[in-house]
């Protein structure tokens, strides 16, 4: 049966727009026209035509600016990276938290954002993950695997900080840099073990706002209620613990600085204590600003999921129940296009932390100073890969130096020992001996 896109000269069907208004549908058959009728009737396909404008402006979000923050994220992030990296910073627990949200955020910016629009507008790429089930798999781990551990970072890094400075004096709650290595691979081992619960599920992935094809091998009895409320709890509890944790830790800063003052007869002492609180300043703007970009998306991703499987409702012909549907369809259609609004906004969260860094950290500001400082002098790859090989070689030599230097110690030293038996002087000892 030939195949065709719905076109108005090819059927029946009095509305002013045909069904092919609706370009999100796949190609269909004449037998498919009365479902397809049935489940988006005129009013749907009107209100569609009324929102196109908003739909077009996400659609450029998610196309074109989407594009720039991965540019920029990937960048800024690698930058971040290095410069955490470098010492001295680079012996402290904070800088283990935000080495692993660097190298989590260009995961996020690369396996989610770049490959949704790579799978939109790259046909041929877009045909790898429709043909393949493993990479189809694959990108359903990825795409959650990251975002989660990102997410997840902050509020690790959040609640370590308060429980430092909450309880100082426990030897258990002192935030080493051994420590943090452990919470970063907890955390990284958990965000990977929930992610593979998506390979039963299909999640956003059957409607997704960059628009691509889904995949093909979703299992047949998915529910795919359960990954809607993952999406939403991997939103609002990590902001409710972030929130809670901020106020908490503020707080906690406050007292601490009053009963100092009230105990300490040394102002000044007071004064070096506040600036030792000046990194909580880092640590706050980064999590605050995850907070406010990620609780938007949160909210609209709850409504959603209450819209789509509580106040669900069944196409009917007519009467009440298809009015009902309608207005059930139309907002539908709305939440998810605020949806993608918001997800274009939360994906700026993963491409600042940079920017934030210089803002608020003195510290992360005079390393990247002196970052900047030697790359003028000798090219990056060359501070990296030269200087390194530079000292492995260095080492090898030294090590090298000391083995010769020792086996020519001992043979100077039997040489001496032959010289001294021969000698005159021996030779009369031994005789009067």
């Amino acid at each position: 049966m030939d195949l065709f896109n719905g076109s108005s000269s090819d059927y029946d069907d009095n509305c002013t727009y045909p069904l092919s208004s609706l370009n999100f549908l796949p190609d269909f058959n004449v037998t498919d026209i009365p479902r397809l009728e049935l489940d988006w009737p005129c009013e749907v396909r009107t209100y569609w035509v009324q929102i196109s404008p908003f739909v077009g402006a996400v659609k450029f979000l998610l196309t074109y600016v989407t594009t720039i923050i991965i540019i920029i994220g990937v960048t800024m992030n690698t930058l971040s990276f290095l410069i955490l990296n470098s010492p001295p910073i680079s012996h402290t627990s904070l800088s283990v938290f935000l080495r692993a949200l660097a190298v989590s955020d260009n995961g996020a910016l690369l396996f989610n954002f770049a490959t949704g629009v790579g799978r939109s507008h790259i046909p041929s790429f877009s045909r790898l993950y429709l043909e393949s089930v493993w990479l189809c798999g694959a990108n359903k781990v990825l795409v959650d695997v990251f975002l989660f551990y990102s997410t997840w970072l902050v509020v690790g890094l959040t609640v370590k900080r308060l429980l430092v400075i909450g309880c100082p004096m426990k030897s258990s709650f002192k935030c080493t840099v051994k420590t943090a290595k452990r919470i970063v691979y907890i955390i990284g081992l958990t965000s990977f073990s929930i992610a593979l619960l998506k390979l039963r599920y299909s999640g956003y992935e059957q409607d997704s706002t960059f628009g691509f094809k889904p995949c093909k091998f979703t299992p047949a009895n998915s529910d795919n209620k359960v990954v809607y409320v993952y999406i939403a709890l991997s939103t609002w509890l990590p902001c409710l613990l972030i929130f809670i944790g901020n106020i908490l830790l503020i707080r906690q800063v406050r007292l601490s600085n009053k009963a100092r003052y009230e105990l300490s007869a040394d102002k000044g002492a007071v004064k070096r204590f506040n600036e030792t609180h000046r990194m909580l300043g880092l640590l706050i703007t980064v999590s605050v600003t995850t907070l406010v970009l990620m609780f938007p998306l949160g909210i609209v991703e709850t409504f959603e999921l209450y819209w789509d499987f509580v106040l669900i409702k069944k196409p009917s012909p007519q009467g009440p129940a298809n009015q009902q549907y309608i207005k059930w369809q139309q907002e539908k259609l709305l939440l998810k296009w605020v949806r993608g609004l918001f997800f274009s906004i939360y994906q700026w969260a993963f491409s600042t932390n940079f920017f934030l860094y210089c803002l608020t950290g003195r510290k992360f500001r005079t390393a990247a100073k002196n970052y900047f400082r030697n790359c003028a002098r000798n090219p990056c790859w060359k501070l990296k890969f030269v200087s390194g090989s530079v000292t492995r070689l260095r080492h090898q030599l030294t090590k090298l130096t000391r083995s010769t230097r020792s086996t020519t110690e001992i043979e100077m030293e039997s040489r001496n020992n032959n010289r001294k038996i021969d000698s005159p002087e021996m030779r009369n000892e031994e005789k009067s001996s």
